[in-house]
């Protein structure tokens, strides 16, 4: 009678342990939610990710020394004219095309470029030339 009495606790126990470990199974799912916001993670991990990574990194770009660039001041005002001539020859162009001013012709020589000018009843046709290479872009504005 003991030794089925020893039995029948030892079932017990077991079947209350097999009832207990099923309950412990019973838990919520594990989530996982990345760190890194490029990858879905929160936006205020940024700051600190990039912190890190800086912290972390040895190598240290080496400091150049500023120096004034070499500039001839010729060459710089002749550039300057040749962009303010250019500037205003587009603008009387542009003013004459969408005006109600007429428009003169003219042929322009500027540094390494001839300019032609001209206008006839479509509207008004600018040939570019280069005088190092010879190549022309022929650029017509029509009146409107």
């Amino acid at each position: 009678m003991k030794r089925s009495m020893m039995y029948f606790v030892g079932c017990i126990v077991c079947l209350f342990l097999f009832l207990m470990s099923n309950n412990m199974a019973l838990a919520s799912p594990l989530v996982y939610t990345p760190i890194n916001p490029s990858f879905g993670g929160s936006s205020f991990n940024g700051g600190w990710l990039l912190s890190s990574a800086q912290a972390q990194n040895k190598f240290r770009e080496p400091v150049k020394k500023w120096t004034m660039p070499e500039t001839d001041p010729i060459a710089d005002f002749k550039k300057t004219l040749n962009r303010q001539l250019l500037y205003s020859l587009s603008r009387k162009i542009i003013d004459a095309a969408f005006g109600e001013e007429g428009f003169e012709s003219g042929h322009y020589n500027l540094d390494d470029y001839t300019i032609d000018v001209s206008s006839g009843l479509g509207g008004i046709k600018v040939i570019l030339t280069d005088s190092a290479t010879g190549n022309q872009t022929t650029i017509e504005v029509p009146y409107y």
